[in-house]
């Protein structure tokens, strides 16, 4: 999948930090034509949890 994406999105995909020792996000302007992509790594031998169920009832909380 990785490999896919690098295919894909070339230099666009934001794969190091911008900016050493980050701990938030780079500015829009610094992002512009970047593509981000989150991901989750999971333990090997557990099955994916269902997406409805993870989600983090979106449609009961309020946004702040």
């Amino acid at each position: 999948m990785a490999r896919l994406l690098k295919h894909i999105f070339k230099d666009r995909l934001l794969t190091e930090p911008l900016v050493e020792n980050f701990k938030t996000l780079p500015s829009p302007e610094q992002l512009k034509y970047k593509v981000l992509i989150r991901s989750r790594c999971h333990s090997k031998g557990k099955t994916m949890a269902d997406p409805k169920s993870d989600r983090s009832n979106d449609e009961t909380e309020p946004n702040p």
